[in-house]
């Protein structure tokens, strides 16, 4: 490619939002897919719960810890993380879990901990507690979530999810299913 030709290139990379890295300019991104049956005033129905976050949304730092975390690629130290995906039509509302990685395939961990707000990043759960979770169902925010997350593996992270929201005495919903995380990176269209 002559210098003319490059240069060219170069600006229109720049100009499309891409960095002046002919091979550096990449999307990434974190996928979340849950096939879950919400169950509400004893009816089950089937959904499929979807969420995405990437570092346009989140501090990069923060979305590496997420990656590290939801793709397997933790190490030995602890990192606490939150993912929130929309639930509960028609009322509108959204399910966020938290959990304290590592973790190891086979285990189960109690939810032990509520909490009401939700988002994609980093999260400090309680002393002890390695499970977190929290329910919006319209305007009604659990005041208690109980369950177990299993894990079913670790590269990219698979969950079993079994959690059971409630205010006061009235179970606002269960939400059962197997939520699984993937990490996308490529070419973006650069627009």
């Amino acid at each position: 490619m002559g210098p003319r030709l490059l240069a060219l290139a170069l600006a229109a990379d720049s100009l499309a939002g891409c960095s002046s890295s002919l091979d550096s300019c990449v999307a990434e991104r974190i996928d979340l897919t849950w096939p879950a049956t919400i169950t509400r005033d004893g009816a089950p129905v089937a959904v499929t719960l979807a969420g995405q976050v990437s570092p346009s949304n989140i501090d990069v730092p923060v979305f590496a810890t997420l990656r590290a975390v939801l793709t397997g690629e933790v190490g030995a130290e602890t990192a606490g993380v939150v993912w929130t995906v929309p639930a509960f039509e028609p009322e509108q509302g959204w399910v966020a879990v938290a959990i304290d990685a590592p973790v190891a395939v086979g285990e189960t961990l109690t939810v032990g901990s509520t909490f009401n707000g939700g988002g994609w990043g980093a999260y400090d759960l309680p002393d002890g507690v390695r499970a977190a979770a929290g329910f919006r169902v319209g305007t009604l925010a659990a005041g208690e979530v109980i369950g177990t997350v299993e894990v079913l593996a670790v590269d990219p992270l698979r969950l079993r999810l079994d959690l059971t929201g409630r205010s006061g005495g009235t179970v606002l919903a269960r939400v059962q299913g197997d939520a699984a995380f993937s990490y996308q990176a490529g070419p973006p269209s650069c627009t």
